[in-house]
């Protein structure tokens, strides 16, 4: 067997998920095939209201500056032009930036749903790429789905003590 060079590794990991590179990923949607099962991890930019005071609009502000940046990161990972890594410290700042903004327990479960899907199946690219000259990696991945889960319980259990 022929060792794989980096562009290999990611052209491997794109054959092995079923990803369609010819499609470009629309904005603001990321969208990872897997075997036999389709994640799609989509969220709209908010809107700022006229009512909204100082404090929320810096929220959406944020909120909506994390969830660009995590689209566009992710979408050069696809293609090979950004380090898997690089997504990771994104992503956290789209969970900060989402607990900040979404302000009831169903909102905030709402949103880190699909926020978890998204995780897993970016901790699985981790393990599929193995990659021995990123020791970390793969448990960085775990640890950003285990912070979305921790949360995702917590606001479930706020939802059952609101009833």
């Amino acid at each position: 067997m022929y060792p794989l060079n980096r562009r290999g590794v990611v052209l491997f990991i794109v054959a092995a998920l079923g990803l369609n590179l010819s499609t470009p990923v629309k904005a603001q949607e990321f969208v990872i095939k897997d075997f036999d099962k389709r994640v799609v991890f989509r969220a709209d930019a908010l809107k700022i209201a006229p009512e909204d005071d100082e404090l929320r609009k810096l929220l959406v502000q944020r909120f909506n500056e994390a969830l660009a940046e995590t689209t566009i990161l992710y979408e050069e990972v696809v293609v090979g032009k950004t380090p898997l890594l690089v997504c990771h410290s994104a992503g956290y700042r789209l969970l900060n930036a989402g607990l900040g903004v979404f302000d009831t327990p169903q909102k905030r479960i709402a949103f880190l749903k699909p926020l978890r899907d998204f995780a897993m199946h970016v901790e699985e690219l981790e393990i599929l790429k193995k990659d021995a000259s990123r020791p970390g990696a793969r448990q960085l991945a775990t640890q950003y789905r285990l912070e979305i889960d921790i949360h995702l319980l917590k606001e479930k259990k706020r939802a059952e003590k609101a009833k």
